[in-house]
């Protein structure tokens, strides 16, 4: 099982303006970066993937759906 951690880096947006954005990593070199300015929206996720009740192979799948879930509501 994959134990993600949260991640920040300083972006640019469209304006050339700073922007902090958070992402996810794995202990096994997985980065998956600026997926929101939100921190608080990136822990929840890490928190439900490190959870006992998400099986490993089922991981990626749940990231990549929280994604998709988080930019089609905006």
């Amino acid at each position: 099982m994959m134990t993600f951690q949260v991640t920040q880096e300083i972006m640019l947006d469209t304006a050339g303006q700073e922007v902090m954005m958070y992402g996810l990593s794995t202990h096994c070199g997985m980065q998956f970066s600026a997926i929101s300015p939100h921190r608080q929206q990136v822990c929840q996720m890490a928190q439900l993937l490190n959870s006992p009740q998400v099986e490993a192979v089922h991981q990626l799948d749940l990231l990549e759906d929280m994604v998709q879930q988080l930019y089609m509501e905006d």
